[in-house]
């Protein structure tokens, strides 16, 4: 093996425990396990069991072969299942397995999907504001996108959308 090869490997191995390392959340949640938020009102009624039963399905923009970005998805669906007991339960959806890819933001605006994982510039067509939800070519800057998320108002603009 040559040193550049090896580099690159022991780099990606490197790379792939920090991910690893930063995501855990330092012991392993057995399944059933309820998980403390920090909230006291939601904490009791998560222990006391008094939250109803709910299954959702989360459509995405992503195929499975995109496993950073569906991947998201999946790992959002299953903090979510732990922090609840298991109370309530959502599974992330590939692109076209509930609506076509495109289609996520609306479906979730006309109620036909519970939830969606998608990027906001996919919905244009509906109001060009929610194009400036995500990263442009050519866009603001993080500190201008910040700025005017934060102390412009745009947060609340997105909202209201």
């Amino acid at each position: 093996m040559e040193r550049r090869d090896f580099l690159k490997l022991a780099g990606a191995g490197a790379a792939g425990a920090l991910v690893l390392g930063a995501c855990s959340t330092g012991e392993e949640e057995g399944e059933g396990q309820v998980v403390t938020t920090g909230n006291g009102d939601l904490d009791s009624a998560l222990q006391a069991g008094d939250l109803p039963e709910l299954n959702w399905e989360i459509a995405t923009s992503w195929p499975i072969a995109l496993d950073t970005i569906f991947g998201g998805a999946e790992v959002f669906a299953d903090r979510v299942t732990k922090m609840t007991g298991g109370r309530f339960t959502m599974t992330a959806r590939a692109a076209g397995e509930l609506v076509p890819g495109l289609e996520v933001l609306p479906s979730v605006q006309n109620g036909a999907v519970q939830a969606g994982n998608t990027g906001s510039y996919y919905g244009v067509g509906l109001a060009q504001v929610v194009a400036l939800g995500t990263a442009l070519p050519f866009g603001l800057t993080g500190r201008q996108k910040n700025s005017w998320l934060c102390e412009g108002g745009g947060l609340d603009r997105m909202q209201d959308i």
